[in-house]
């Protein structure tokens, strides 16, 4: 059975929900998609050819990611330790190698972050001391309790983590900090 019926069984307008948000020219000038208005609508990952999202879910995203870095562009990696499809441990695997690639350091050690009263899971960060400041450039965060979309399983802590990022700071380290 592939992604597409058992998604269409837990939620069958799942999918066409998914589309007609996404094809909105609102939401997708919000986002910065589709600005070339392309003559064909958004597909999700659900439709076309399996083998064509099989070849892409295999892209190596390390040189990519690496190059944003090396551009002082931040990045956040993040995976909900409820995840079956791509276990949180894969994911850490990916921010410590990306780490070590760039020799960055760790900045902040792996600690809970907090989403108001509750953790929302754990996040250490990596960056370069220099000039007697640190540069906080890649965070890898947990979701706790999330599953493989985590928007749509934990979307508190999504937004939570969010809101962090777009800020350039950490995940909430205490409650007050939310």
């Amino acid at each position: 059975m592939d992604l597409a019926t058992k998604t269409a069984k837990a939620d069958p307008c799942l999918l066409d929900w998914i589309d007609d948000y996404i094809t909105r020219p609102d939401v997708q000038k919000a986002l910065h998609a589709n600005a070339t208005a392309f003559p064909y609508s958004w597909n999700s990952i659900f439709q076309g050819n399996r083998d064509t999202n099989l070849y892409n879910l295999a892209i190596d995203i390390l040189p990519t990611l690496s190059t944003l870095l090396k551009s002082d562009i931040p990045v956040l990696i993040y995976s909900g330790d409820q995840d079956l499809r791509i276990p949180v441990t894969h994911t850490r695997i990916l921010a410590n190698e990306l780490a070590t690639r760039l020799e960055l350091t760790i900045l902040e050690m792996n600690e809970p972050w907090y989403d108001g009263n509750q953790i929302g899971g754990w996040s250490v960060t990596f960056g370069k001391l220099g000039e007697g400041k640190k540069v906080a450039n890649l965070t890898f965060a947990t979701v706790r309790g999330g599953a493989h979309f985590v928007p749509s399983s934990s979307p508190s802590q999504a937004l939570t983590l969010f809101k962090a990022f777009l800020k350039g700071s950490s995940p909430p380290k205490n409650h007050s900090d939310h």
